[in-house]
């Protein structure tokens, strides 16, 4: 029984072995064909990346000029912030040095405007005549 299953399974493959050599040689063409096609769209594909390439390039090109004007922008910001800041700690720092004779002149402005508004005042009050 084992040799007659044997043999079958022998008969079975003598006829199924070509039939399968023969659909891995289609697929082998299949692919071989589906390189050989992408093997040949290689050149044309660079040279669609190679053009996008070179306009990404020419774009780049064309901000390098703006791009220039904005650093100067922010280089002359730079200095204007750097002179303010200068000038700004160098008022306070007379200001501290000085601050007796600053409140000294503030209080002389003060004290003549007081001196004007009760002289105003004072004139404001005149007596026009009416008794009662």
């Amino acid at each position: 029984m084992l040799d007659n299953l044997l043999i079958t399974l022998y008969d079975v493959a003598k006829l199924l072995l070509p039939i399968a050599g023969v659909v891995v040689l289609i697929a082998l063409a299949v692919l071989i064909f589906k390189i050989i096609k992408v093997v040949n769209a290689i050149p044309v594909t660079m040279g669609k990346v190679n053009d996008t390439i070179d306009t990404a390039q020419a774009s780049i090109q064309k901000l390098e000029a703006p791009l220039e004007t904005i650093v100067g922008i922010s280089n002359t910001v730079d200095v204007i912030n750097k002179s303010a800041t200068g000038v700004v700690s160098s008022i306070a720092s007379y200001t501290m040095q000085n601050s007796d004779a600053i409140m000294g002149w503030a209080k002389g402005i003060f004290k003549k405007s007081d001196n004007k508004e009760t002289e105003e005042t004072e004139l404001k009050e005149e007596d026009f005549g009416i008794y009662e």
